[in-house]
């Protein structure tokens, strides 16, 4: 099996991390293996790489933890990088979003966004006055 090891320096909640440069090594999965969390024996020695890609998989993982088995082979473990894996899918979908850091929309009423109504009157006498049918327009805003 086919690993491609590389290092990222994104944070881990970002969608599309920047993969640095990646090298390929082999590896032979420990029976029984979990696609989430899949435990690699291999022969190269990980050391300085956070990241890596399974093409057999089709999966990104982060590195969790690399074991010296014994002179030659080593064991490294990791988790599966869930918003890399699926990034094209995440990005192609459109949705409504309620609530966001930085910028929010005041037209969608969550709970927590404090909306205040305060009424604002002003009287205002007309000169000719009201004697005859009349419509009378009341407008909004500035």
């Amino acid at each position: 099996m086919t690993v491609q090891l590389s290092i990222i320096r994104d944070p881990p909640n970002k969608v599309n991390k920047n993969v640095g440069s990646s090298t390929s090594a082999s590896g032979t999965l420990r029976e029984p293996c979990s696609i989430i969390d899949p435990v690699i024996l291999m022969e190269a020695r990980p050391v300085g790489y956070n990241y890596m890609y399974i093409p057999d998989f089709k999966r990104y993982y982060f590195i969790t933890d690399v074991k010296a088995v014994n002179s030659k082979l080593v064991e490294v473990t990791g988790h599966v990088d869930v918003l890399k894996t699926y990034s094209a899918d995440i990005r192609s979908f459109s949705a409504i979003v309620q609530r966001q850091e930085n910028t929010y929309n005041t037209y969608l009423d969550d709970g927590v966004f404090k909306a205040y109504q305060n009424s604002k009157h002003k009287i205002i006498t007309f000169p000719a006055g009201l004697d005859t049918f009349s419509y009378v327009l009341a407008i909004a805003g500035n």
